[in-house]
């Protein structure tokens, strides 16, 4: 590498024979001449990497207020080549994971392709200390509201089928959004959107409907304590993990599992707004998922549609 004939930015050297990455990719700066970039691009080639993440966040503030920005672009670039190299890799993606509603329409600009490139997309993010199900309710929410005011106002009924579509394909595999969605086109005076058919729980919302939801759960915490009751370890949770007044765990289980059991119950009070997850915690919560993902997703899906009726209620 020959920093003088690069122009004077940060690039990532990456070795790859065939569509196979065979080192770890290295960041390195150019010596030539600067280039002329504006915008996100511009702060993307600040060589201090404290300055870019802070440079690139304030860009952020505006493309978390209009699908339409330009700058959409450079995100779209980077979102590209998820799946490849590790996400890790990215400063850019770092950030809008760190930025709540940017991560928000990232996921649902990509529900406008292929399963498989969203699912792509989905899961370069989980590379990262990031969970889609902690996202809040009211993001989601605000998200979809941005995406409809993206399309013309003479538009209107596309824009509700197109916002519609999105959030459907997207809630096939977060289906969290699904309750956003529901909520949404509700205010808006829309039928309800179809669920899908494995669905543990139906989006019924009404404040009064938690307990039932609730009480469902017993029976899924049985069933993970006889699936892994040969189990000799379980994670040992960080400080602060607290599932209110949602727990699972109960007086007879064993300290060792309460956490683990507890885990969807924590990432659902994220989802409704009451708790932000720190890394460690969020770390300890991804372990837990990927110990039991059946487990985890019924018991995350029942406890935060019911904090959802509790706080928004039906529309």
């Amino acid at each position: 590498f020959e920093a003088r004939r690069f122009d004077a930015c940060s690039w990532l050297i990456a070795a790859r024979q065939g569509s196979w990455y065979r080192c770890r990719p290295i960041p390195v700066q150019g010596g030539g001449a600067p280039r002329k970039a504006t915008g996100l691009a511009a702060a993307l080639e600040n060589p201090r990497a404290r300055g870019r993440r802070s440079e690139i966040q304030a860009h952020l503030e505006a493309l978390c207020a209009s699908c339409n920005h330009p700058d959409w672009c450079v995100v779209d670039s980077h979102l590209s080549l998820l799946g490849g190299l590790p996400t890790a890799a990215f400063d850019l993606l770092h950030v809008v994971a760190n930025t709540p509603t940017a991560a928000a329409l990232v996921a649902l600009r990509s529900a406008k392709s292929t399963t498989t490139d969203l699912i792509r997309v989905l899961e370069g993010f989980e590379e990262l200390l990031f969970l889609w199900e902690a996202v809040p309710f009211q993001v989601w929410l605000r998200a979809l509201e941005l995406l409809h005011a993206s399309f013309p106002t003479d538009l209107s009924e596309f824009a509700d089928q197109e916002v519609i579509a999105r959030g459907q394909r997207l809630g096939e595999q977060l289906p969290v959004v699904l309750a956003a969605l529901h909520h949404w086109t509700r205010g808006r005076g829309l039928p309800d959107p179809e669920a899908p058919a494995d669905l543990p729980v139906q989006m019924t919302f009404s404040a009064d409907n938690d307990a039932p939801l609730l009480s469902l759960r017993d029976d899924l915490v049985v069933s993970l304590i006889q699936h892994h009751r040969d189990r000799t370890s379980w994670p040992a949770p960080p400080p602060g993990l607290d599932a209110g007044d949602v727990s699972l765990a109960r007086d007879h289980h064993a300290p060792h599992q309460r956490a683990v059991i507890d885990a969807p119950a924590v990432v659902a009070r994220a989802a409704a707004g009451e708790i932000t997850p720190s890394a460690d915690l969020t770390l300890f919560l991804e372990v837990c998922r990927n110990l039991d993902e059946s487990y985890f997703r019924n018991c995350f899906l029942m406890t935060s549609y019911a904090l959802i009726a509790r706080h928004h209620g039906a529309r």
